[in-house]
């Protein structure tokens, strides 16, 4: 039932994307179907949701089916059933180079990591629980998940409801995936700009070998997946621009609904995974109606490819900013704000489309350097308790430019900015130019609202060059993966990449990019996964995750699982399980939940704790250390733990 589902949802995605007849090749099609595909299942869990209906796989069947039956009936009705699948494609490239081999070594060894290794990280494991609360409650305000994660977007909870409906338990396989498609995307984006198959090989396997973005392909967090879809959505934007800025280019007018609608469709799911992404898919909108309205003559498609491009972009966002709304508990003020930045966007379009609002070539000037001017200011202006000015301001400009030397070698092509006349590039070009530029301010302005990780610049510079696994994972860099298939596709567009790469001497460079980028990726991160995996191949799922982990992800919460599966073994379902506070140091709660989640669990510290226990309908058991001596504590029914150091016994009173 299962792989019928994932077929419907395929045949349906599909479909759709060869109609908008802007790919040529079998594999671009494969790609985009996979990735529309998935939020497209993502929207008919969420409807599930609403409409408080369990997303078990027999209703997932029903709605699946009724909507590519549908569907076909429309395409029947319009008389383009027939019509709707493209059966011309260009010979494939990708397949056939030696860049195909080493990245789909890359996407297998990616797939092997995502498998044998359990969810075990800090905020993966709140996404695992939303998943789960999903699809057994059918809910999106469940207090089983602290506030924080709860009104996080649900693209993640979603699909791991999806694939916990099939039953499958090694829930980050989506991640690699994400990584396979995106590099067929880049490759063939490259290839119809630049029309050198062997120069955009190159560049995607830069771009692929990345280590960051390698070891990112099948962890289970919101960055890359969010990144995935934003960097799919530049690509299609910019090939959007493109087209009606440059009167030469291969695509035809009819062409341009198309691509807005994909391209906006792909921001949207961006925002439907990382809410401040949101706010990131502001920029590109900005740039194209500043790009429509710098013409000299009004063009007819302006609102039509406009509208097209919002809906796609921002109903996603705007249905989960509703959801947000019905929630009992108090909102963050993050999403307060998040929500009346939406409100403002759609009165902004509607004054776009009646062109109250219309950027000319000098207000468009204006407004950017503004923008500009904003965002830098942002990184004076916004204060931290407990912190001078000054190491506020040192510390965000140090994290701007620091974590950039993740990226390894990769980074190393911001030389070729420097040596390129920027100011000979094409228009679409420096539509993208702009575009990573007020990314990467409006993301700082971003992160200087959250609070410092440590107090002094010193402490930043250590934790980054000296002990780097400690800085490695913070938010600001995770969020730098959205933009740097990118800046790769950037670069490749100069002239002084495709003539040197000719001349030899750029092809070297960028050989030495790559062998960097794969040294470093066997040593700090593919070697020791798989030396972990030989040594622990014979283990099972949970005692993997009891494990201390590999170097490169080190399992904080290895005891706290061994209690959590002791508990399970001895916890009779339906009896009432009272744990310690929940906001100790190692997210004690997280993990609880996570393995207990079928049981009835509270938590010493829960606000409700008093209500819960009185309408229990069971006995209480309590866990504690096991030198505690609860004089309320039954002796006679206690378990001892194993060896971690607690006891499971029974309450007489409380």
């Amino acid at each position: 039932m299962f792989l019928a589902d994932i077929l419907m949802i395929m045949v349906i995605s599909g479909i759709f994307v060869s109609r908008l007849q802007i790919v040529d090749t079998r594999s671009e099609l494969m790609a985009l179907t996979v990735l529309l595909g998935l939020g497209i299942k993502s929207l008919f869990l969420f409807l599930l949701i609403v409409f408080k209906i369990q997303p078990a796989l027999g209703w997932q069947l029903i709605l699946t089916a009724g909507t590519l039956l549908a569907y076909l009936l429309w395409l029947w009705s319009q008389s383009k059933l027939f019509s709707s699948v493209v059966l011309k494609f260009k010979s494939e490239r990708f397949l056939h180079t030696k860049t195909f081999k080493i990245l789909g070594a890359l996407f297998t060894l990616g797939i092997a990591c995502a498998i044998y290794f359990p969810i075990t990280g800090a905020d993966g494991i709140w996404y695992h629980v939303k998943g789960m609360v999903y699809f057994h409650e059918a809910r999106f305000d469940s207090e089983r998940i602290i506030s924080q994660f709860r009104q996080y977007p649900p693209m993640i909870g979603l699909l791991y409801a999806w694939l916990i409906s099939g039953g499958i338990e090694q829930l980050p396989i989506i991640f690699p995936v994400l990584y396979f498609c995106l590099l067929i995307v880049v490759f063939h984006r490259l290839w119809g700009h630049l029309e050198n198959s062997h120069t955009a090989a190159l560049g995607t396997l830069v771009l692929g070998t990345t280590p960051y973005l390698w070891w990112h392909s099948f962890l289970p967090f919101l960055d890359w997946t969010a990144g995935v879809f934003y960097a799919v959505g530049i690509l299609y934007w910019f090939s959007l621009v493109k087209n009606f800025l440059d009167p030469a280019a291969s695509l035809v007018m009819k062409q341009n609904r198309s691509l807005a609608l994909l391209s906006g469709f792909f921001f949207g799911l961006a925002s439907w995974t990382r809410p401040e992404f949101f706010l990131y898919s502001i920029l590109p909108f900005f740039l194209l109606v500043c790009a429509f309205d710098r013409q000299e003559k009004f063009l007819s498609e302006r609102n039509p490819i406009i509208i097209r491009f919002a809906m796609a972009a921002f109903t996603l966002p705007s249905l989960w900013f509703l959801i947000l709304l019905n929630f009992n508990g108090p909102l963050d003020t993050t999403f307060k704000q998040l929500i009346m930045g939406c409100v403002c966007l759609w009165i902004g379009l509607g004054l776009v489309l009646f062109r109250v609002v219309r950027f000319s070539p000098r207000a468009s000037t204006l407004i950017g350097a503004f923008a500009v001017v904003i965002c830098l200011a942002g990184l004076f202006i916004i204060p931290l308790q407990d912190f001078s000015p000054w190491t506020m301001l040192a510390v965000r400009f140090f994290r701007l430019f620091a974590v950039q030397i993740f990226f390894a070698g990769t980074v190393f092509l911001f030389v070729f900015i420097f040596i390129e006349k920027l100011r000979q590039l094409p228009l679409a070009e420096k539509n993208l130019g702009i575009l990573l530029l007020l990314f990467i301010l409006m993301q700082a302005l971003v992160y200087a609202y959250s609070g410092l990780k440590w107090p002094t610049l010193s402490h930043y510079i250590e934790n980054t060059f000296f002990h780097p696994g400690n800085s490695i994972n913070l938010s600001d860099t995770r969020g730098t993966l959205a933009i740097y298939p990118a800046f790769v596709f950037f670069i490749f567009c100069f002239n002084s990449i495709r003539n040197g790469i000719e001349s030899g001497r750029v092809r070297r460079f960028l050989f030495i990019i790559i062998g960097v980028n794969l040294v470093i990726i066997t040593a700090m991160f593919a070697g020791p996964r798989v030396k972990f995996i030989a040594d622990n191949l014979g283990k099972s799922y949970e005692e993997r995750a009891e494990n201390s982990g590999p170097s490169d992800m080190p399992n904080q919460f290895a005891k706290t699982y061994r209690v959590a599966h002791q508990l399970k073994k001895h916890v009779v379902s339906g009896q009432f399980l009272l744990l310690p506070p929940g906001n100790r140091e190692g997210s004690f709660r997280s993990v609880m939940t996570q393995v207990l989640f079928s049981q009835r669990i509270s938590f010493a510290d829960d606000s409700k704790l008093r209500q819960s226990l009185e309408e229990r309908t069971s006995s209480v058991y309590v866990v504690s250390k096991f030198n505690d001596k609860a004089k309320s504590c039954n002796e006679l029914e206690r378990v001892v733990l194993g060896e971690t150091g607690f006891i499971l016994c029974k309450l007489d009173k409380f």
